[in-house]
C-alpha cells in the first residue's frame, strides 16, 4: 500500500506535515479511498492558512494517485479540528461509529470528502 507524506517548510524547518494512505476501514475500498492519518501544524503557525494549503495539496496528490474519495478520523471532542474540516466542506460520515483498525477507545468521528 502506498503512503504519502507532505510537509510545509518555513526557513528550512518543517512547520507542518500530513500523511495519507489507502483506507483500512472495513467499509471502504482501499483502491478508491484514502485516509488522512495525520495533519499537524506547529502552534506558532496555526491560523495562518498552512493547514488549508496542506489540505489542498492532499486533494491534488490523492487525485493524481487515482483515489476517488478521502476520509479522516478526528476525536469527537476536538471541536476546533472538526470546525476546520467542516469549513473545508468535509462531511460527517453517515456511520461515524465505524470500528477503525486501530481499536481506539476514544470516540471518533469519521469525515469524508467525495469526488476529489
Amino acid at each position: 500500500s502506498k503512503s504519502v507524506t507532505l510537509v510545509a517548510i518555513h526557513c528550512e524547518s518543517i512547520i507542518a506535515y500530513t500523511r495519507f494512505y489507502p483506507s483500512v476501514d472495513i467499509d471502504d475500498e482501499p483502491a478508491r479511498v484514502a485516509t488522512i492519518k495525520s495533519l499537524y501544524v506547529l502552534p506558532s503557525f496555526q491560523r495562518q492558512g498552512v493547514g488549508r494549503e496542506l489540505m489542498e495539496a492532499i486533494l491534488k496528490v490523492a487525485k493524481a494517485e487515482f483515489f476517488e474519495e478521502l476520509t479522516l478520523h478526528v476525536l469527537a471532542a476536538n471541536e476546533r479540528a472538526r470546525k476546520f474540516y467542516e469549513e473545508l466542506d468535509w462531511t460527517q460520515d453517515v456511520n461515524p461509529n465505524i470500528k477503525n483498525s486501530e481499536g481506539d477507545l476514544a470516540p471518533k468521528v469519521r469525515y469524508r470528502m467525495k469526488e476529489i
